[in-house]
């Protein structure tokens, strides 16, 4: 076994001519490196991208299943018709630096649609690194799963199949099973067996794994990631590609948790690179991997006796099915795949710049002719761009604007489903920027630092912070907390909480019959559009 393993440290598989759809679809994506070396935040934001554009095109979000955010900031997503035997917390991956559930949402309906006894999902939000460690993130995944009942599979993609085995060690009850999609696991900048295999059929490749390796995880340095399968797992599924870089990571993991007597499979795919499971619809390979992984939650979270009947017609499929295989398949998908490449908005008002990088905006003016606000490095940046011009124009109702719901967040075409937006959410801080104020009392967005800060007056006059968060509801939660403890409820503001949830201020003052200066503001942005459009005064 240890030899086996040396050589699939040191041998680069071996290079098959790929097909043109497998070539096309790597050469697109590799037009949004987000793994490359360099700033942080603007390799998250292209992450962001790159999966919205999967988002935007999944059948299964808002028809089928239902996607809802949670206090905390995760994603659940469920079947519409509330059928669901089955349980998945899927961990999402991204380097441990990138990636959001919000991001995954298209992802994981698409595979949870498939399992055939319904199946709900949660998405986790864990603190990612360089601003925390991999230890907050195991604790954030740990929480949040132990919050689920009944039989659960516990998933993972890249980092966060990394993230799911270390949370597997700590939760208060077993996994059904973990299914593990191309983990990430070999990642300590130190201590872990350094790469020499770099994979001409990955858009990953040894160097772009470097913006990962600033994690400094001390566990680590001990007991290595592959080793971590001795204890808090079962049951395992690992699904990789042959071709993709970290192919090393799911091979050494299968060896070390097999010696550890946990019952794996491992299902390997020819020619397949890293998450090609996310292209279905490019896929043959990612279709069957999203089935196969679809009927391994099914089977672990509602076991059915297989009859002797259904084992010889399940056999006999496969076999018609491996024929099917061996034939030629012409695949041209040429056009889906440059349509999906494309760097398209999902806002009105703002198309891709591709010579300046940069997302442009433009207004259609009343002679006809189209003027330039600006470009910006923000997509969403520059949809408030869009609106704030139309509205500086007095072409309010004359040209199209951004949907914004009742706080002033933009939503996107393409988001989760319309419910779902009365959930509690951290708001958009390109929102907060704009209108300069937070939904709740005490509450102020902090612009370098990017967290919410909490802060109250005591009875001297003086200025007191509280603390920041990565949350506002939980730094409004922490304001309320702090007035109590100083005697002055009553005396200061607390935000409201009704039936155990808080209720925004704008909500809770339009409803006793007051203005907040964004309602005058609102007001007489209404006026003047009247005046404009020559409307009577109401």
């Amino acid at each position: 076994m240890l030899r086996a393993l040396a050589r699939s440290l040191t041998t680069a598989p071996e290079q098959k001519q790929q097909r043109p759809v497998v070539r096309q679809l790597l050469n697109a994506i590799r037009k949004t490196p987000w793994w490359a070396a360099g700033d942080v935040e603007r390799n998250r934001t292209l992450f962001e991208e790159l999966m919205e554009r999967g988002n935007a095109r999944c059948p299964h979000l808002g028809s089928t299943h239902e996607a809802t955010t949670t206090d905390r900031g995760a994603v659940r997503i469920a079947p519409r018709d509330g059928d669901a035997k089955a349980t998945l917390c899927f961990v999402h991956g991204g380097g441990f630096f990138a990636g959001s559930p919000h991001a995954y949402r298209g992802a994981v309906a698409s595979l949870i649609a498939r399992v055939p006894s319904g199946c709900m999902a949660l998405l986790p939000k864990y603190r990612r690194a360089p601003e925390c460690t991999i230890a907050d993130a195991v604790n954030d995944v740990v929480e949040q799963y132990n919050e689920l009942t009944g039989p659960i599979v516990l998933a993972g993609d890249g980092a966060g199949a990394y993230l799911a085995l270390r949370a597997a060690q700590q939760l208060s009850s077993k996994p059904a099973g973990v299914l593990l999609w191309c983990p990430y696991l070999l990642h300590h900048p130190t201590k872990d067996v350094q790469r020499s295999l770099s994979s001409e059929g990955d858009f990953l490749d040894v160097t772009s794994l470097q913006p990962a390796r600033h994690v400094n995880d001390e566990q680590n340095d001990a007991s290595h990631a592959y080793a971590l399968t001795a204890s808090g797992v079962d049951d395992m599924m690992i699904i990789s590609g042959e071709q993709e870089t970290l192919h090393v990571d799911a091979l050494t993991l299968a060896l070390t948790a097999k010696a550890s007597d946990t019952n794996v499979t491992h299902k390997t795919y020819g020619e397949m690179f890293h998450d090609f499971m996310l292209f279905p619809k490019f896929l043959r390979e990612a279709e069957d991997a999203l089935q196969v992984s679809a009927e391994y939650i099914a089977q672990r979270c509602d076991p059915v006796e297989e009859s002797e009947v259904d084992r010889l017609r399940r056999e006999l499929a496969e076999a018609l099915e491996e024929e099917e295989d061996d034939e030629p398949v012409t695949e041209d998908v040429s056009d889906d795949i440059e349509h999906w490449a494309k760097r398209v908005s999902r806002f009105v008002g703002v198309a891709w710049d591709e010579k300046r990088r940069k997302w442009k905006v433009t207004l259609n003016e009343l002679d006809g002719k189209d003027r330039t606000i600006g470009r910006y490095d923000d997509e969403r940046e520059a949809a408030y761009a869009r609106n704030k011009a139309v509205l500086d124009a007095g072409l309010e109702g004359r040209r199209r604007m951004n949907a914004v719901d009742e706080n002033g967040i933009l939503v996107p075409p393409g988001a989760p489903h319309r419910r779902a937006k009365a959930s509690v959410i951290a708001p958009d801080p390109l929102a907060v920027t704009k209108y300069g104020v937070s939904k709740y009392w005490g509450v102020t967005w902090d612009r370098k630092g990017r967290v919410w800060r909490a802060q109250y007056t005591d009875g001297d006059g003086k200025r007191k912070s509280v603390g920041r968060y990565g949350n506002e509801e939980e730094a409004a939660y922490a304001y309320n907390d702090a007035i109590r403890e100083a005697g002055l409820e009553g005396v200061r503001k607390v935000n409201p909480v009704v039936d155990g949830k808080l209720v925004p201020v704008w909500k809770s003052i339009s409803e006793l019959g007051y203005e907040t200066p964004r309602h005058r503001a609102d007001a007489a942005t209404e006026t003047a559009s009247r005046r404009w459009r020559g409307a009577p005064e109401i």
